[in-house]
This record gives C-alpha cells, sequence and structure tokens, in this order.
C-alpha cells in the first residue's frame, strides 16, 4: 500500500566518502559522509565530534615570550632517566640574531637549556629552519634526543649534557661525530642500534649511520657508514626489522648485514611521499602521503613482502586537492596510540587559525570486514609541530602554533575557548527506489552526548535540484550526558554530573521527495556521538 509508513535505519559507519556517486552510496554505504568535519570515529561506534584543545599550561602559554619570537619549531615529551623527570622541550627563535634556542617548561616557566652550541636558523640563504626534528632513543644507558634540522650539525641531548656532532670529529663524547657523518641533517631515525640521520642538502642520497650502539661516534673503524641512495631523501621509519627510506620518486630500505653491516633493497621505483613529516608509525604500520593518496607500509603472509595499498580511495578527490592546493612542507603529523588515529594538520603561517586545514584518520574494527580506515576532516587546528607522548602513564598530544604557542589537544570543549564548528552530511539517500516520491515524517537520530549540545538539521531533497523547495532547518537540543567519576573530565571543563547514557533526538519533517540529505551541524557545546539514525517515511506512488 503506497502510504503505509515505512523506515529506513542507518548506522553511521564509513567516514568521509568524496568519490562515489549518490546512487551507490545510498545502496552500499548509506552510513557514509559526504562531508564530515571535526569527527571521529567513535570507540562506542558512529561518529563523535573531536575534542577540544587548550593550552598546555596556562600560566606560560607561549615560550619564551620575553626573549623569542615566530612559531614554535618542535615540541617534544623527554623521560630523562638522569633525573627522573619528564622535560617538554620546544625549539623557538631568538629575538635578538638569527639562532633559535631550546627550551624547558619548568615551574618559573620556559627557560632556555644551556647547550655550548649555536643554533643557526638560516645557512647563509639558500636554507632556513622552519621546523625541527627529533628522535627519541636508548641504547641501552640512558635515554637520549637527537636532534636536526637541515642548516646544523646532529645536536644530542643525552638529559645531562648536549653533545654537537661533526664530521670533523673523531668520535666520542670528548669530540662527537666523525668522518662518516654529514654535516647539515634534516631526517633522523634509530634502527638496530644505530642513529641514521640524512638529508644534507650538499649531499641529499647519502644516508649515514653510528658505531653500534654509540650515537657519537660515527667512524668507519668504530662501525659507522654510510649508504647511498638513487635520490634526495625526505624521510626514514623502521617498520619491523627493516628501515624505509623515502623519497619523491622511491622507496627502498635498509637492512642488516652481517659482513657489510647494512644493505639497501628496493621496495617500489614508481612510489614515493610527497610530505616528509607525513610518515607516520601507527598499529604497528608506517603510513605516508603518496602522490595518489595515503598508503601504509605493511607486513602481509608471505614473507619478505610488503603491502602499499592505498587507504584513502573513498576520499580521492579530497586528497588530490590537499595535495594540489597546500604546501606540502606545511604538513605536520602526530598520532593518537590509545585512538588508532592519526591527524595531519596543513596550513601556513599566514592563514587564520579558523580556516587551518587538517585530515583526520581512524581505524575501525568491523566484524565482517576487518580493519577499515575512516576518514575526516579538520578545521581550526593551527600547527606547526606536533607530538604524542606519555607523561604518568596517560598520552598527551601537543601542538605548537605560528605564534609561539604550546596546546594540549585532546581536552575540553573548545579550541582554546573557540567553539568548535561540527559538520555531518549524509548522501543523498533514495530510499530504495529512486522513482516513487516518499512523504517524509521523522528523523529520529541516536546520539551519545557528552555534555550540553545543540544541532541544526538540515534537509536538502532530490540530488539538490535548485527548482526543488527544501524544508527550513530544525533546531533540536540534547540534554548533557553522564560523566564517569574516576575520569579527567569528570572534573573540569564544567562537565554536569548525572544524565542519560543516549538521547534520542525526534524530529519531525514535512516534505515530499524523491531522495533526501540530512546535514548536522553543531556550534560549540560538548563532544557527543551520532550512532545513527531511523528516517520514518511512506511512499506516495510512482511518478
Amino acid at each position: 500500500m503506497p502510504n503505509r509508513t515505512q523506515s529506513l535505519k542507518v548506522i553511521c559507519q564509513g567516514g568521509l566518502n568524496t568519490n562515489d556517486n549518490n546512487l551507490f552510496l545510498s545502496d552500499n554505504f548509506p552510513g557514509s559522509a559526504t562531508r564530515l568535519v571535526n569527527y571521529e570515529t567513535a570507540l562506542s561506534g558512529g561518529y563523535r565530534r573531536v575534542s577540544g584543545y587548550r593550552y598546555y599550561d596556562e600560566t606560560y602559554t607561549a615560550v619564551a615570550p620575553a626573549t623569542a619570537e615566530g612559531p614554535v619549531l618542535g615540541i617534544w615529551i623527554f623521560q630523562n632517566t638522569t633525573t627522573g623527570d619528564t622535560e617538554i622541550i620546544a625549539a623557538r627563535k631568538n629575538q635578538s640574531g638569527a639562532t633559535y634556542s631550546f627550551f624547558k617548561l619548568g615551574v618559573s616557566g620556559w627557560t632556555a637549556y644551556t647547550t655550548g652550541i649555536t643554533h643557526n636558523t638560516t645557512n647563509g640563504g639558500a636554507t632556513t629552519v622552519t621546523r625541527v626534528r627529533a628522535e627519541l632513543f636508548n641504547f641501552g644507558d640512558v635515554n637520549m634526543i637527537g636532534f636536526v634540522d637541515g642548516v646544523n650539525h646532529l645536536v644530542i641531548y643525552n638529559g645531562t649534557n648536549w653533545y654537537e656532532c661533526t664530521s670533523a670529529n673523531t668520535g666520542g663524547s670528548g669530540s662527537p661525530g666523525g668522518n662518516q657523518l654529514i654535516d647539515k641533517p634534516s631526517v633522523i631515525t634509530s634502527f638496530k642500534n644505530h642513529l641514521f640521520v640524512s638529508g644534507d642538502e650538499d649531499t641529499p642520497a647519502v644516508v649515514c649511520y653510528c658505531a653500534p650502539s654509540d650515537a657519537l661516534t660515527w667512524t668507519a673503524a668504530a662501525g659507522g657508514g654510510q649508504i647511498i641512495f638513487s635520490d634526495e631523501v625526505q624521510a626514514m621509519k623502521p617498520f619491523r626489522d627493516e628501515n624505509f627510506v623515502f623519497s619523491k620518486r622511491y622507496i627502498k630500505k635498509i637492512i642488516p648485514d652481517t659482513t657489510a653491516g647494512f644493505l639497501l633493497q628496493d621496495v617500489t621505483s614508481n612510489l614515493g611521499i610527497v610530505a616528509r613529516d607525513s610518515l607516520l608509525e601507527i598499529g604497528g604500520n608506517l603510513l605516508f602521503l603518496s602522490p595518489d593518496g595515503i598508503r601504509p607500509i605493511a607486513g602481509t603472509d608471505r614473507q619478505n613482502d610488503v603491502e602499499l595499498s592505498l587507504l584513502s580511495s573513498s576520499i580521492q578527490y579530497t586528497i588530490e586537492n590537499f595535495i594540489t592546493n597546500y604546501d606540502m612542507d606545511d604538513l605536520v603529523g602526530v598520532v593518537i596510540k590509545n585512538k588508532t588515529q592519526f591527524r595531519y594538520f596543513l596550513s601556513g603561517s599566514s592563514d587564520a587559525t579558523a580556516d587551518a586545514y587538517g585530515i583526520l584518520g581512524s581505524s575501525r574494527l568491523n566484524n565482517t570486514s576487518g580493519q577499515k580506515w575512516e576518514f575526516a576532516e579538520l578545521m581550526g587546528i593551527h600547527a606547526n609541530c606536533a607530538f604524542s607522548g606519555f607523561i604518568d602513564g596517560r598520552e598527551y598530544v601537543l601542538h605548537g602554533d605560528y605564534d609561539g604557542y604550546v596546546f594540549r589537544q585532546e581536552v575540553g570543549n573548545t579550541f582554546n575557548g573557540t567553539d568548535v564548528t561540527a559538520v555531518y552530511t549524509t548522501p543523498y539517500l533514495d530510499f530504495g527506489d529512486t522513482e516513487i516520491r516518499k512523504l517524509l515524517r521523522t528523523l529520529n537520530t541516536f546520539i551519545r552526548a557528552e555534555g550540553s549540545v545543540s544541532f541544526n538539521i538540515a534537509v536538502r531533497f532530490d540530488w539538490g535540484d535548485e527548482y526543488v523547495l527544501n524544508p527550513p532547518n530544525f533546531t533540536s537540543q540534547t540534554v548533557a550526558g553522564p560523566v564517569v567519576y574516576g575520569t579527567e573530565v569528570s572534573y573540569d571543563d564544567g562537565s554536569v554530573y548525572g544524565g542519560v547514557s543516549r538521547n534520542l533526538l525526534r524530529t519531525n519533517i514535512q516534505g515530499s521527495c524523491f531522495s533526501a540529505q540530512f546535514s548536522y551541524v553543531t556550534e560549540g557545546g560538548a563532544p557527543f556521538t551520532i550512532q545513527g539514525f531511523v528516517t520514518e517515511f511512506s511512499g506516495k506512488g510512482r511518478e
């Protein structure tokens, strides 16, 4: 009977999909999104609006504002095994001269380390330090951290002393470096108790490694060496028992050899990396941004085989615009380990914070299809550097911006006091038949709220036909969700105690259509999860 009330149930999963047409999505992935801004894959299922960020230290918000200027060049969490302290280290340009310093956050604010080393911001005009990269490592003694920037020598800090490693030195703590070391590395990693550096603008294809378990000695006699790559090295990172080396055109891997020390092997000669800081380790795999999208370095069941399949095929158009319209040197990547999530931030110094763009990827475990990656867009995080690490067993996600401030992500409801705008737009849903006109009655949305939040819901009909009249936007309100005692959120950010664990937003809709698209827009409020929705409608017959 044509007027019998029917319902369509949609579970929110699949993430952003900007490639497939609405007919395909309606039949196969109705729970995906044609627009998904500031959402992430929810651990409880559905799409969760991301948490906020705020100053890491509310008293000392900027890195040494009286003596430093410009963006934060790097931010790190260093576990000092000598003192037992956790040190927050940041790099920022000095106001006087063309140098930068390393700063430590303490009870009296950001103070500069006495490194005894001059850290230049330029090498005379060809290269300027815009970002400092680092590697945390321990070769069996104490925790250490090595810094490279493409202008200065390799610098190593062991929790007590700072060492400048040069090719003119002879090795050891008294003369750190050696004849196998390059002098202006921009890439660093550790592998098999060796520190590896590369990316010197004068010798961009040379990969150097230190003596075994001795990051201060880089001589051939002690076991240090060089490997000549076939192109300019952009990034390096180990995966399992191999160290993968990336250029813009090739991927190779360095493997241990009992005779030669290390050997270079081919992985692929027609694929490379387009943004060096897109290389991240997550969930036991490596991810990187290639010219055609986000790809993994992942193992397969076959021995010595590597999986390079494309992960981001659902957002191919988005990735193409991403690469075309932005400077890939500005890209910053960070991993949130406890969510199996990565974030790419991509904005320049001239961009407004509200316009700062990014891409978020989350892993969802599906009972039928296994692990799948879901993507969303980010707006409002203006990062020049980022780092995630653990302090007292709790994960901290930090970023430094272009104005010298350091923030902690995954806390609060706002982006440092600015309301978070979130958008979720469904595909055009045809309810199983494109040729039958439907009369929509209700939209029941299943929400898991973490606090008070107000929704604006827009409905668009018939695949965006400009001659079709759409109903006005609907506003719905959800009450505060529960707060679990003992968690961080239960004691800050003005959380409201009590409430129900799940809320049903019932929206009465009036309209006749062949297909309908729903958009959920929120401005501010607490994070929440849209788990799914049910649309009630009746068929009006075939036209």
